[in-house]
């Protein structure tokens, strides 16, 4: 294991947080707290997905097959699979104890995906967002967002470019006679306003290309995954911590 570094996993980050507010709507907030984990996208989805970027739509596909654990079983450490990150199981879930191989416990929760619904235009992402909670948005690349501190985030100049960022975004707000789109960054609470940022809208191109993630319901019915004893002797799966 080694301490998280920056990564460029905004894909990632997106598609589980969005994934997890909806879930805890879902759950009307209730106990414990559900936040899935973006690792084992940067370690576990198709190939070409990484720290230096990724796809949200495989992202969705990889969830809606193989399901997703949260963070209680898999933390964040900054490495896809560009680096040493492999996909196995032990990359979904793991206990590790003092002096002693990492493991992977007998039994773990998981997390669905139902559906993915495409979302375009102003209204229609106010309606979805008004009845069923955040939504996830590629946009054009966004000057000067890893050290945005706050304000409003407006494009001065289209660049004719394919999307390059993915946004989780939460709400709009009216400030000042302006429209603008809430968004949720994966920086954490230290960055922008308290780890949210604020985009005009018709900015970026946040409006052309975001999708409304539909949660399985595996609360009321708890999705289990029992360990196997072929995952157990995999090779793959001796890590030391």
């Amino acid at each position: 294991m080694t301490n998280p570094s920056y990564c460029n996993g905004a894909w990632a980050f997106a598609t589980t947080a969005a994934l997890s507010d909806r879930i805890k709507i879902a759950r009307k907030a209730a106990n414990p707290d559900i936040s899935l984990s973006p690792q084992v996208l940067l370690s576990c989805a198709a190939e070409g997905n990484s720290c230096a970027g990724g796809s949200v739509e495989s992202a969705w596909d990889y969830i809606k097959i193989n399901s997703i654990t949260d963070y209680t079983c898999q933390a964040f450490v900054g490495v896809g699979q560009e680096s040493w990150a492999t996909c196995s199981s032990i990359a979904r879930c793991r206990g590790c104890a003092p002096g002693t191989d990492c493991f992977i416990p007998p039994g773990y929760y998981e997390y669905g995906l139902e559906s993915v619904k495409k979302v375009r235009g102003v209204e229609a992402m106010k309606e979805e967002i008004w009845k069923k909670g955040p939504i996830v948005c590629k946009t054009r690349r966004i000057p000067g967002l890893e050290s945005y501190r706050g304000g409003v985030l407006r494009e001065k100049v289209v660049e004719k470019r394919v999307p390059s960022e993915a946004v989780e975004i939460v709400g709009w707000a009216e400030v000042g006679g302006l429209e603008l789109w809430v968004g949720k960054g994966s920086y954490g609470s230290h960055w922008g306003l308290e780890g949210f940022l604020l985009v005009e809208k018709g900015s970026f191109g946040v409006e052309e290309n975001c999708w409304a993630p539909v949660p399985r319901d595996t609360w009321s019915q708890p999705q289990i995954h029992v360990t196997t004893d072929q995952e157990q002797l995999d090779p793959r799966n001796n890590i030391t911590n």
